[in-house]
């Protein structure tokens, strides 16, 4: 019973220092922010982060990811990737939406993905990859969490349970990608509307 109320305290403090501090500090202040919680409240479990992707992580894959994870506040129009450049961050998107859109010659442009709290970007470094021939923007402001490319891929290379988990997103993503190819080329306006809700 003892413990109930330091956890109450513990998601307190977590959301205290995740959700309410100033969005413009850098990764060094973000790192040194979090290294001066006490041990306990470093370690809080993925349980209560929003994305599903770090959600559904086990205890030991999550534990490789979470010192390196640092939040950001996503912006309209902030791009994740560039097409064709290296990708830098892996994005875990708690609140808002990203739009991956493919560009034909010319210029035209369509969406050819979302993504949302139930996923993230870098799926191209998860296949072993290092850009993308898309590019990644967000549509629908929100915050998510940020971790570098260099800490992600040996985690992933370590862990096959990390890897799994991983490319069990990268294969649901690509299978929306082609419901989303499918929906614009034969749904009613209204229907392509639909997802976004």
């Amino acid at each position: 019973m003892a413990a109930l109320p330091r956890q109450g305290f513990a998601i307190a403090r977590f959301e205290a220092y995740a959700w309410h501090r100033p969005s413009v500090t850098s990764d060094a202040a973000d790192s040194k922010r979090y290294a001066l919680l006490p041990a306990w409240e470093r370690a809080l479990p993925e349980s209560l982060f929003r994305n599903r992707v770090l959600k559904s992580l086990s205890p030991e894959d999550f534990a490789l990811l979470r010192p390196s994870l640092h939040r950001v506040e996503l912006d309209i129009k902030a791009q994740l990737e560039i097409a064709h450049q290296p990708i830098r961050n892996g994005y875990f998107p708690e609140r808002g939406i990203a739009s991956v859109v493919a560009t034909m010659t010319g210029g035209r442009q369509c969406e050819v993905g979302i993504i949302g709290y139930d996923g993230m970007t870098g799926i191209a470094v998860i296949l072993g990859q290092d850009s993308s021939s898309n590019e990644t923007y967000i549509q629908v402001a929100g915050n998510g969490w940020r971790l570098p490319v260099e800490i992600l891929r040996p985690a992933v290379a370590e862990s096959p349970s990390l890897r799994t988990s991983v490319l069990d997103y990268a294969h649901a993503f690509l299978v929306q990608s082609s419901r989303t190819a499918l929906v614009n080329g034969h749904s009613k306006i209204e229907e392509r509307l639909a997802r976004w809700c």
